[in-house]
């Protein structure tokens, strides 16, 4: 009976012991960093363990890359925007579309080479004529600096159309980097949790064989270690997707990105409604493309009107005749008439893609407006959420953690009752980290609709 005594003592003196460590880890869990979360976990899994159990092996590493390129570690968001924007195809392809346009309107505005050329009007001995000539066609009507103008429009719209490429691709980096931060975060709560969870089944497992415990517990304590640790396998997985998907972002899929290095909860700004509507509406380079597609089509309006009005062809020269000898000018004066074609219906087509192009500015303005208003709201909910988490959840749980605790060290708490504190502590954690992500998503939208080349 002594033994036995002694045996549950220990058992529960053991207990105790792993409650405090395990309580004093869940209430560090929010400040874990990724450089000394291991560090952390394996100290505490000394302090946990009884004297005479053996050393706990390391915890498990983030996963690595999916492809064996060189390990792209310790990588920050300004680092992945730099690789974007000297590499992403959509970047390129973009900033070649500008040196087309500029090809194109430099073009346009030239006018048509001149003709050379000679010829015999008679050709009969001594009676032969020979000629030669130059002749030039002439646009009248300012044809030629009309093509020039639209051209250069157009030109103005392919950089318009480059920069918001640009600002698509950062959003897209910066909506991935953070995605995979989030991922790396919980990583580490559910590598906890997942500690949490097996020494709890651990310690229920010996309360049981101490005759302290049932057995229906040590059943749900095996469950709730096995549902931790399935979920914490499917994020180690979800960790090495949104990395492919972050390097793809980046412009080069093959590159193999490793740990990446940011804050999750940085500060992100107050937004008011209007100033975003507003700021969007005025600066927003896809809006500013569709009112100069307004431009470039007045210009081909005007450019049809005159496109009737007659092409002149003056030509000139000099002929030569045998016998008798004659030392002869050439002249000749041609141009078109428009009596049948008077480019009705080009000017007809002009005139409706003018006001088509009113329409699409029209409607660029309303989705514009209605992409703001969307991500605004997302960002102030999840904005609300994180306050919610910070200012209430998190602190609250903490306090029920902390006071049935000491309930518990009293023998006033049940050992199931600290446990189930600890489990809800950390998934009240791992919803605060969604809730991050939520916000950062929403803010990265935000701000590549306002071109803020500064994020956050």
């Amino acid at each position: 009976m002594a033994f036995r005594r002694c045996s549950k003592f220990l058992v529960r003196l053991t207990a105790i012991a792993a409650m405090a460590t395990l309580w004093g880890c869940a209430l560090a869990s929010k400040e874990l960093t990724t450089d000394s979360a291991a560090a952390d976990i394996a100290q505490a899994e000394e302090k946990a363990a009884p004297a005479e159990a053996p050393k706990q092996p390391d915890p498990e590493v983030l996963p690595p890359p999916a492809n064996a390129a060189p390990d792209l570690a310790g990588v920050t968001l300004a680092d992945l925007e730099q690789l974007a924007i000297e590499q992403h195809p959509k970047l390129i392809s973009a900033l070649e579309a500008v040196r087309a346009a500029d090809g194109r309107a430099w073009q346009a505005g030239r006018p048509p080479n001149p003709n050379i050329g000679t010829s015999s009007g008679q050709w009969a001995g001594s009676q032969s004529q020979y000629n030669t000539f130059i002749s030039q066609d002439f646009l009248p009507g300012g044809k030629l600096k009309l093509d020039a103008a639209a051209g250069r429009v157009e030109a103005d719209q392919m950089r318009l159309a480059h920069v918001r490429a640009t600002f698509d691709v950062l959003t897209s980096v910066r909506r991935h980097f953070y995605a995979t931060l989030a991922a790396q975060r919980r990583i580490e709560l559910l590598r906890e949790l997942r500690r949490v969870t097996a020494k709890s089944a651990e310690i229920g497992r010996a309360l049981l064989k101490a005759g302290e415990g049932a057995r229906p517990d040590v059943l749900i304590l095996e469950v709730e270690a096995k549902k931790v640790d399935i979920a914490y396998q499917n994020a180690m997985t979800s960790l090495a997707a949104t990395r492919r998907q972050l390097a793809t972002a980046v412009g080069n899929p093959d590159l193999a990105i490793g740990l990446v290095v940011g804050d999750l909860e940085a500060p992100f700004p107050e937004l008011d409604q209007l100033s975003v509507q507003t700021d969007v509406t005025e600066n927003n380079a896809e809006l500013a493309k569709a009112d100069a597609e307004v431009r470039r089509t007045s210009l081909l309006v005007e450019r049809a009107i005159v496109e009737p009005k007659p092409k002149i062809n003056v030509m000139g020269g000099y002929q030569y005749q045998v016998e008798p000898l004659h030392n002869q000018a050439v002249f000749q004066f041609m141009m078109s008439v428009p009596l049948w074609d008077q480019n009705r219906g080009g000017i007809n087509a002009a005139r409706a893609n003018h006001l088509r192009a009113h329409a699409d500015f029209e409607q660029t303005r309303l989705t514009l407006t209605d992409q703001a208003t969307d991500a605004l709201n997302r960002y102030r909910l999840a904005s609300e959420q994180v306050r919610s988490y910070e200012t209430e959840l998190l602190p609250r749980t903490k306090e029920s953690l902390e006071l049935t605790q000491q309930l518990y060290e009293k023998g006033q708490a049940d050992f199931l009752d600290v446990l189930a504190i600890q489990r809800t502590l950390q998934e009240v954690n791992i919803n605060y980290i969604d809730a991050l992500e939520s916000r950062a998503a929403a803010a990265a939208d935000l701000g590549g609709m306002l071109q803020l080349g500064q994020f956050p």
